[in-house]
């Protein structure tokens, strides 16, 4: 939509000034590039790792057999101590690969983990058709974040990125990409 604008703005201006008057509309509309690109970059937050304060956001929860309440990101079940919170889309080949992982690792810890998945898919019934075609592994709630308002507070850049929060809501771990043998000992390990 904001090259849309700026073509429409050098149509303008640009137009009845012959060839000084585009240069400089040249200019403007670059200036003014630049600036509508460096305003949607400070609106991303910078990434969340290890050690950091997890932000906590309200999303609309899918919650099986349940239904759907807007809840924080950071709720935990009843008596856990840790949040494991995922974030895919419905698209991504390595997150639908990672979510078997997910599941194991949720259903063999649930004692001490919640898990909370969290779509960044902006087509909300593709999401919940993904939801319901993977019932079989989904046995935790998942994030409608058709807004972005995680995604932006997380810093996230790529999917899955999958997060390990404490009680404190202090980040303990941190993975982008497939959660590798590595990884899932980790997790297995922090939740002893």
């Amino acid at each position: 939509m904001s090259q849309l604008c700026l073509a429409g703005f050098s149509r303008v201006f640009g137009s009845s000034r012959g060839a000084r008057g585009l240069a400089v509309t040249q200019v403007i509309v670059s200036f003014v590039a630049l600036s509508m690109s460096l305003v949607s970059v400070s609106a991303q937050a910078a990434p969340i790792t290890v050690g950091d304060q997890a932000p906590d956001v309200v999303l609309m929860k899918v919650v099986p057999n349940t239904g759907d309440v807007r809840a924080s990101i950071l709720a935990r079940n009843e008596g856990t101590e840790f949040v494991m919170i995922e974030f895919f889309t419905t698209s991504c080949q390595f997150c639908g690969l990672n979510l078997p992982i997910i599941s194991r690792l949720a259903k063999d810890n649930e004692a001490k983990l919640t898990t909370l998945t969290i779509g960044l898919d902006r087509n909300e019934p593709a999401l919940r058709e993904y939801i319901v075609e993977h019932s079989d592994l989904i046995h935790f709630a998942v994030g409608l974040d058709l807004d972005r308002d995680a995604k932006r507070a997380y810093g996230i850049a790529a999917v899955p990125t999958t997060f390990v929060i404490n009680k404190e809501n202090k980040v303990v771990l941190h993975f982008v990409g497939l959660l590798s043998d590595e990884d899932q000992a980790q997790i297995k390990d922090l939740l002893k």
